[in-house]
């Protein structure tokens, strides 16, 4: 399913290669469960959370780095010191705006405890 077309984002002059920028946005929104859209007409803020993602899209597929991280800078007697730990994630603040506008439209969100019982 395309959440967007090059002619979604035709006027965005940030959007280097449109074609480029659709397909990757596409492929990421397959990502998310969605329920069903009425008359399978996208809403207005899937489709703007598709529009976002294709403006950055140079940047969803990015290569990731795995392992215990550490850095260490020293300026004269000031020092800083960060470490992480192996399984730890940065997410961009756009990327979570994005996740924040598909919340209301996905099967299920995460965080979200679902008790089932036998009857």
């Amino acid at each position: 399913m395309d959440y967007i077309t090059v002619a979604d984002i035709a006027n965005e002059p940030s959007i280097a290669d449109k074609d480029r920028a659709v397909m990757l946005a596409n492929l990421y929104m397959t990502k998310f469960e969605f329920k069903p859209f009425d008359n399978n007409v996208i809403p207005n803020a899937v489709k703007a959370a598709a529009i976002e993602l294709a403006r950055n899209y140079e940047s969803l597929y990015a290569d990731q780095q795995t392992g215990v991280l550490s850095e260490s800078v020293q300026v004269d007697v000031i020092a800083e010191s960060k470490s992480y730990s192996a399984n730890a994630k940065f997410k961009a603040g756009w990327l979570l705006m994005v996740e924040d506008m598909l919340k209301p439209y996905l099967k299920r969100s995460t965080g979200r405890v679902v008790m089932l019982a036998k009857v």
